[in-house]
């Protein structure tokens, strides 16, 4: 079982082979809210370094905790009080389990609706998020009236589901002067976004953005794709995170990018198959990478590399013959990510072995990067 709480993560331990003189288990609480909350007898995951410490009781009051420690209430964060069991809603025994922080998606898109035809339903989605311990996702490029509306009521608990923070796109769709494009931003605002998604952006365009999204306190984050701009001109302006591993490669090349003749950036083969060479480029400067890096950390930039969304370039045969598809792979998923020449993502029509180890390539100068 996987109780999960907001702001809580909790990874039960499972026994089998019980006899059959067991006690009565207690019903299971599910997307039912209480007032007070204690978890008794956990092995804690603090969150700051330190190992692993208990047991201790955890005590949530209106969801937030409000004591870590000894069931008498003797010492704590919260310092002493009451046996924290005392005049609880609900109890929870974790013996042999652990608490940890939620986990923090950073980087989703909701796919109920990717497959015309194979319904997903949504429910389905925030479910798995959350018996993964994932209790606040950030939603980057989405359907913004749909996502507010859900982020709502996630927010008011009348649905199941992690927080969510909406980053509606600003691409080159809407553009024009920088007093255009500062309004458009400030509309974006008023609408309630929590931040900024913003694609392939020229630098005078993307100064315009950053400045004023700085100005209303927006965070904002950037798939910068192969543009005129690369990772140093968004960590230059301040730009809160940085989406896979677009544009810093980019950024350490000794001139441009060296892709053949034919290369055609709409089509998604050739951009997939071409972006497992950035990083072993001859005029990649390693050099270069590492004072972006020391750049990107001085300015407190993020990098959200989504390196699971890579892992089948390295080798596809294996990706879609992993052995808990069949049981676990939503037939949705499935379909959308079948090889298509009209879908994102789903390059793999002639995906070639050279392909395959270039990209493993390109992984081993990336995990660096990145660690």
């Amino acid at each position: 079982m996987n109780v999960t709480i907001k702001g809580l993560a909790f990874a039960a331990l499972f026994t089998f082979g019980l006899g059959a003189q067991q006690p009565p288990v207690t019903p299971a609480l599910h997307a039912k809210a209480s007032k007070r909350l204690v978890i008794k007898n956990a092995m804690v995951i603090y969150g700051n370094a330190k190992p692993p410490y208990g047991p201790v009781d955890i005590v949530v009051q209106d969801g937030l905790i409000s004591y870590i420690g000894p069931a008498d209430g003797s010492s704590g964060p919260a310092g002493s009080g009451p046996t924290p069991q005392r005049s609880s809603d609900a109890v929870i025994d974790a013996t042999g389990k652990y608490v940890m922080p939620g986990i923090i998606n950073a980087h989703m898109h909701w796919h109920e609706e990717r497959q015309p035809g194979i319904a997903q339903p949504i429910q389905y989605e925030r479910n798995l998020y959350l018996a993964a311990g994932v209790t606040t996702a950030r939603e980057v490029g989405g359907d913004f009236d749909k996502s507010k509306r859900w982020q709502a009521e996630s927010n008011a608990h009348t649905i199941v589901s992690p927080r969510i923070l909406v980053y509606p796109f600003v691409s080159k769709g809407r553009m024009g002067t920088p007093a255009e494009i500062r309004a458009w931003i400030r509309e974006i605002k008023d609408k309630g976004a929590d931040g900024l998604k913003i694609i392939g952006m020229d630098r005078d365009q993307l100064e315009a953005i950053m400045d004023e999204a700085h100005k209303l306190g927006l965070r904002t984050a950037t798939h910068i794709a192969v543009e005129e701009t690369t990772a140093k001109d968004y960590a230059e302006l301040g730009v809160s995170s940085i989406e896979h591993f677009y544009g810093v490669a980019d950024a350490a090349l000794n001139g441009i990018q060296d892709f053949s003749p034919e290369m055609n950036y709409a089509n998604e083969i050739h951009r997939f198959g071409r972006a497992g060479e950035l990083y072993i480029q001859n005029n990649f400067d390693h050099a270069k990478l590492s004072k972006l890096l020391d750049d990107m950390v001085a300015k407190g930039v993020a990098w959200s590399p989504t390196m699971s969304t890579y892992e089948a370039t390295r080798d596809l045969i294996r990706a879609q013959n992993l052995p808990w598809y069949k049981d676990y792979l939503h037939p949705s998923l499935e379909e959308y990510f079948k090889p298509s020449m009209t879908r994102h993502g789903t390059f793999w029509i002639g995906w070639t072995a050279t392909q395959e180890a270039r990209w493993r390539k390109n992984y081993q100068v990336w995990m660096a990067a990145v660690g």
